[in-house]
């Protein structure tokens, strides 16, 4: 009769895992380019984000850039919505810059932390990125790819998602840019769009009107 319990609960806890976690994969995009801030400055942003498939859904979040030696990034974001709670931090390096005909290429690395219906998940996300600055009638634009691969983890459930990001971001003005994406999921992740703004600030300036 333990035994038969124990089974019982196994199969409830795997498929509310099931269940919850695609709307929890929600807000796990890039929702950034390749482009690397210049020292000094640093960005916030915001990024609305719909969730296309799963029933749909709606999540915001904010977040913060600043600059890191040796063409790196980092970001610290939070946000809710059909998600309850979401808190992440992640490093991006680009080695390879945008240079002549070649395009920038790099990474991101991300975890996280997020409770939704009472359960919490942590987790991991790798995501290789590449981008390149196009001149278009409406100014330069940075169209880029990237596949983020992430490793959730719940009380005794592990989950790997994976996605296809299509996105592009551009300057408005010297202090403001702004960028959509578009997730594709390729294997347990959520298929969604998310338009992001960026407001850009300096360390000794502040806001750059």
């Amino acid at each position: 009769m333990k035994q038969t319990n124990k089974t019982l609960f196994a199969i409830i806890a795997a498929a509310t895992f099931l269940t919850v976690t695609p709307s929890l994969g929600a807000f796990l995009t890039l929702s950034e380019s390749t482009e690397i801030i210049n020292p000094g400055n640093y960005r916030i942003g915001l990024a609305p984000q719909v969730r296309m498939s799963d029933g749909g859904g709606f999540n915001a979040g904010v977040y913060v850039d600043g600059h890191l030696p040796d063409a790196m990034n980092w970001r610290a974001m939070i946000g809710g919505g059909e998600t309850d709670f979401f808190a992440q931090g992640s490093v991006k390096w680009i080695p390879f810059p945008d240079y002549d005909r070649q395009p920038a290429m790099g990474g991101r690395m991300t975890v996280f932390y997020a409770r939704d219906s009472e359960l919490d998940f942590t987790g991991i996300q790798l995501a290789p990125m590449v981008s390149k600055n196009v001149d278009t009638d409406w100014g330069v634009m940075t169209p880029y790819l990237g596949l983020p691969i992430s490793f959730i983890s719940a009380k005794n459930n592990n989950k790997t998602a994976l996605q296809l990001a299509i996105g592009a971001e551009k300057d408005l003005a010297n202090d403001r840019q702004m960028g959509a994406e578009f997730n594709m999921s390729l294997n347990d992740a959520v298929t969604s769009l998310v338009v992001y703004f960026t407001f850009q600030f300096d360390d000794s300036k502040g806001y750059k009107k």
